[in-house]
């Protein structure tokens, strides 16, 4: 059995809903990569539990979900093509069970063009989460575009200047997708 697995079902209690291991990259150029990677995994030492607030959001990726959970899931639209986990997250959570995010080396392999079309995807897909409101919308843009700024002016994030470059140019291009979006309505 491969050690993700066994990273992810060695957390399974009767309060536990979700498992998500974390997701490394790789493809950005071996610095990048290494940069990036050492930073997330500093971040995700042990085992958390994704916040029930309203911006607590798992990921599906690495993810093992008890299905007993989500049989009854209906996304909120039916043209939903991102945020589904956020949707799923909050429907685990509702039920009384816990969303974890594990420390496990999985890599998705990614590329600079790939980061980008991502991200405009992403933000362009806001529109179709029918759970948030167009302010909350709004709100999660602006919030990480304010996290992109605070990346190049605040020296107390424990972050390489490549993960903060990366973050920068992640949330970019959210904001791109997502002004998109309202441009193309």
């Amino acid at each position: 059995m491969e050690r993700w697995f066994k990273d992810l079902t060695s957390h399974i209690t009767p309060k536990v809903g979700a498992i998500e291991g974390s997701v490394l990259c790789i493809g950005l150029g071996k610095k990048w990569d290494n940069a990036i990677n050492k930073d997330f995994l500093r971040k995700i030492r042990s085992v958390q539990e994704i916040s029930i607030k309203k911006w607590g959001r798992g990921y599906t990726h690495n993810t093992l979900i008890r299905t007993s959970l989500v049989k009854d899931w209906v996304p909120s639209n039916l043209k939903l093509q991102a945020f589904e986990d956020y949707e799923l997250t909050k429907h685990v959570q509702r039920r009384g069970y816990k969303w974890i995010r594990i420390p496990s080396k999985v890599y998705h392999i990614k590329n600079w063009k790939k980061v980008a079309e991502n991200s405009i995807w992403l933000g362009y897909s806001l529109k179709y989460v029918s759970i948030l409101s167009e302010t909350e919308k709004l709100i999660y843009v602006i919030n990480g575009i304010i996290y992109a700024l605070k990346c190049i002016i605040d020296p107390r994030l424990k972050l390489s200047w490549r993960s903060r470059l990366y973050t920068i140019y992640q949330k970019l291009f959210i904001f791109l997708g997502y002004f998109k979006s309202k441009i193309l309505q």
